[in-house]
């Protein structure tokens, strides 16, 4: 309850009520350990001290990873798993090709925004960006199912964390979209489904001096990154370990695949946006730190948009 009412200052006023130390408690019904600083980030990345398989919470498991996911397991299974996202998210070529057929797809979509009289921009970004990795994964999807689809994919992130009618969305989204891809995989190894040459869907592919308790979660925290002094200054600070949006360690370890594909899309879509012309009119623009995943109330609402021909 205490991760509900605050949200993600749960874990940092935690800690410092305990003053740095180690604390134990509660999270989505799982013992937990919560640790901070370099050297616990050092530990908790090191794959001898921490075991993955059933250490996710169902709740999390049953909406934002997806049963079996490359987080719940370990060994030889986790590298071959890993291995796999790797292959097609790492170097240059491949991140420009992923950006390539984004943009192309916010592209299409601002064409259409100068005769609408409001655009909501999170949903619109949400849209674009389940139709370009649609295309750049060569996995078909329909002009109109787009929408459904990336209405589905905010509901799995949007109810991982939460009780009720919104966790429950995101539970039913993410079986709509696994069956669907099921039967695509299916289709395109039995050669009854059009996949594009190349697509994933025609292969398979394979804290110190504090014990963490057995079975439980281990929760590795340095901050909020964007309250680490560095970070406000534009900076990077010197020990890698002390700040770690996208997870620490090393790229073949926990550390985020899908970093340089993130920050890709973030230095092509904000130029884009830029470019724009639009008003903002009144609306609420406040983003509340105690709703796990944060975002603007309003989704961020546009309108009199006058289009620029991308450069």
């Amino acid at each position: 309850m205490p991760l509900l009412a605050e949200g993600y200052g749960w874990l940092p006023n935690l800690m410092r009520r305990s003053g740095g130390s180690p604390v134990e408690a509660r999270l989505l019904g799982r013992r937990a350990v919560g640790l901070r600083g370099p050297d616990a980030v050092e530990f908790f990345y090191d794959e001898k001290n921490v075991r993955r398989h059933n250490a996710v919470p169902e709740p999390v498991a049953g909406t934002l990873f997806g049963k079996g996911a490359v987080h719940t397991l370990d060994g030889d299974e986790h590298a071959a798993r890993r291995a796999m996202f790797l292959s097609v998210l790492t170097g240059p070529a491949r991140i420009r090709a992923l950006v390539d057929d984004v943009t192309t797809a916010w592209d299409e979509a601002v064409t259409t925004w100068p005769h609408r009289s409001r655009i909501v921009l999170f949903d619109q970004a949400a849209e674009a960006l389940t139709a370009g990795v649609h295309r750049w994964a060569g996995v078909p999807l329909e002009a109109s199912q787009t929408g459904r689809g990336a209405d589905d994919l905010v509901a799995m992130v949007d109810g991982f964390a939460t009780l009720g009618p919104q966790h429950w969305r995101a539970r039913l989204a993410r079986g709509r979209q696994e069956a669907r891809l099921a039967d695509l995989v299916k289709g395109a190894r039995g050669e009854t489904a059009d996949a594009a040459e190349g697509s994933r869907t025609r292969g398979g592919g394979r804290p110190p001096g504090q014990p963490l308790p057995p079975a439980g979660t281990a929760d590795g925290s340095s901050g909020t990154a964007q309250h680490h002094p560095a970070y406000r200054r534009g900076e990077l600070p010197a020990d890698p370990n002390e700040l770690i949006p996208q997870g620490g360690g090393p790229v073949t370890g926990h550390r985020c695949p899908g970093e340089p594909a993130t920050v890709g899309l973030l230095e092509a879509l904000v130029v884009r946006l830029a470019r724009l012309d639009y008003r903002v009119t009144q609306q609420r623009l406040d983003i509340s730190l105690r709703r796990i995943p944060a975002r603007p109330h309003s989704g961020f609402v546009i309108t009199d948009v006058k289009h620029a021909e991308p450069t």
